[in-house]
């Protein structure tokens, strides 16, 4: 009966580690199933924000653009007002609507770069409209007008940069 016993140990006990082995298996197909799901669903939230991000880039060159424009008619209506009459703030409306939309739309957009550096120089290419707006002068309009260029044209180069990362 000694041997009896033992086989019926012997039985249990294999049926304990396989039951075991079966167990941990599974625990670990599961957890690799689960960490490969993981990383699909955080490649899939990549690539959704990394399309959004283009996109939003995207329409931000067209709008700063026509941002850059609006402020450029803006400046010529502004130098020739001074220059014909010494008034200054003689902007037609429909250019000041134009001018007004643009800004927004460059606000909008501006809210939704992730990149730190860009929506800061952003930011701060829009400041610069508020000294050629105040500008009551020729040369102040000249000089607030050649600041907006400048910093626009590195912005735009800006923008390309960072477009260019999420292709």
């Amino acid at each position: 009966m000694d041997g009896a016993i033992w086989g019926f140990v012997g039985v249990v006990v294999g049926g304990l580690i396989t039951g075991l082995v079966t167990i941990i298996a599974e625990r670990m197909r599961a957890d690799r199933e689960a960490s490969l799901d993981s990383a699909k669903r955080q490649d899939a939230r990549r690539l959704a924000r990394d399309g959004f991000q283009r996109e939003n880039l995207l329409e931000l060159q067209v709008k700063l653009v026509d941002w850059l424009r609006a402020m450029t008619e803006m400046y010529l209506a502004d130098r020739d007002a001074i220059t014909s009459t010494g008034a200054v703030d003689v902007v037609p409306d429909e250019l000041a609507t134009r001018e007004a939309t643009t800004t927004r739309e460059l606000m909008i957009l501006t809210d939704r770069v992730l990149d730190d550096e860009l929506r800061a120089r952003l930011v701060a290419l829009r400041e610069l409209s508020t000294p050629a707006t105040m500008a009551r002068t020729a040369g102040d309009v000249e000089a607030a007008h050649a600041a907006i260029v400048r910093a626009g044209s590195e912005a735009i180069d800006h923008i390309g940069r960072v477009l260019r990362t999420v292709l």
